[in-house]
């Protein structure tokens, strides 16, 4: 499936390793690197800098989409990608950008208090006052969650279970509490 790049917002540009800061030879270094990239197991690596990109390989690999093996796949710069748990990198950054901008509170700031819609949580579970925005950004609010060994058709999944709830903030806020924040 090819991705629509009339919708991006800017045309990217293209920099020389040194251009953009790096050691010239990043690409050679890169390659050696990536000579077995089937040990890596990786379908594409891009390196960018200030709206630019230094380097990108793609590589032909396995994929799925949820679970239903997709075979091999010739990724490129336009082949749609499910990216999992890549996300929560990417969120961790933007939090990161808007906090450094005063937007967002900081990471000792209590959880629920971000979301007065669901105030009625921590009411029936007081353990959850004490889990803060880092214990959702490092995915340890201590809550009962569980996806391994289980299909991605089960509902017993919860990474299932969210995408099908009408309301997925609530979905992962009301999760039971099964553990101290910051351990789990």
């Amino acid at each position: 499936m090819a991705l629509n790049r009339a919708a991006a917002p800017f045309e990217w540009q293209k920099a020389s390793p040194a251009d953009a800061g790096f050691t010239p030879d990043l690409e050679p270094r890169l390659d050696k690197l990536l000579a077995d990239k089937r040990v890596w197991g990786l379908h594409g690596v891009l390196v960018a800098r200030g709206r630019k990109i230094v380097l990108e390989r793609y590589f032909d690999g396995e994929d799925n989409n949820w679970g239903q093996a997709l075979g091999i796949v010739r990724f490129g710069p336009g082949t749609l990608h499910n990216l999992y748990s890549v996300t929560k990198s990417i969120v961790a950054l933007l939090y990161g950008i808007a906090l450094a901008e005063g937007k967002l509170p900081p990471p000792s700031a209590p959880l629920y208090a971000q979301f007065p819609e669901h105030q009625n949580l921590v009411a029936a579970d007081p353990r959850r006052e004490l889990q803060t925005v880092a214990h959702a950004l490092s995915m340890s609010l201590g809550a009962q969650w569980n996806e391994i060994g289980l299909a991605y058709d089960s509902p017993a999944n919860d990474e299932v279970g969210m995408e099908m709830a009408k309301d997925r903030y609530r979905f992962v806020l009301e999760r039971p509490v099964v553990g101290p924040p910051g351990k789990r």
